[in-house]
């Protein structure tokens, strides 16, 4: 879904290098910065985290504890 949302031009999505050769290759998708998230990274977004649902706040603070290093950023 991040793929074909960033393809139709609706913002940028961090997406495997792998995943995305062909569209880097021929200029469908551009790379802004010189840098690469690891194989197997993810993110919790949220506008503001202490404004999720019940079940949001316990799926992220589920996150935070079951994957070392998992924390939110500012």
């Amino acid at each position: 879904m991040v793929l074909q949302a960033a393809l139709r031009g609706n913002g940028v999505g961090l997406i495997d290098r792998d995943h995305v050769r062909d569209e880097l290759k021929t200029g469908r998708l551009l790379q802004p910065f010189d840098i690469s998230v690891p194989y197997g990274a993810f993110f919790l977004v949220a506008r503001r985290f202490d404004a999720l649902s019940e079940a949001a706040q316990a799926f992220a603070a589920w996150v935070e504890k079951n994957y070392p290093g998992a924390g939110r950023g500012n």
